[in-house]
């Protein structure tokens, strides 16, 4: 899936690793003093991202095109079936 993402959500893009951001820390006179996983949270996130672009279809449909609209319809739904269900 990340060669899709490359291409055709995030051309250009890149996230680095945690470890990548902490080893740079030093350098600027910080110390990471805690980490937390945010899934549960960025699931939540993902559900609501999507509710709202999907009562947006028109707009986006109108604005960008139906192939975009399509995108990341399944963009949103593919990366949030990777994370844990929303807990209530």
């Amino acid at each position: 899936m990340d060669a899709w993402i490359d291409k055709y959500i995030f051309p250009g893009g890149y996230l680095p690793a945690i470890h990548e951001v902490a080893d740079l820390l030093p350098r600027h006179d910080l110390r990471l003093i805690d980490y937390e996983s945010l899934r549960i949270h960025y699931a939540m996130t993902l559900d609501e991202w999507r509710r709202r672009y999907e009562q947006h279809e028109a707009e986006v449909r109108r604005d960008r095109g139906d192939e975009f609209y399509r995108l990341w319809q399944m963009y949103l739904g593919l990366l949030r079936g990777q994370l844990p269900l929303r807990r209530h």
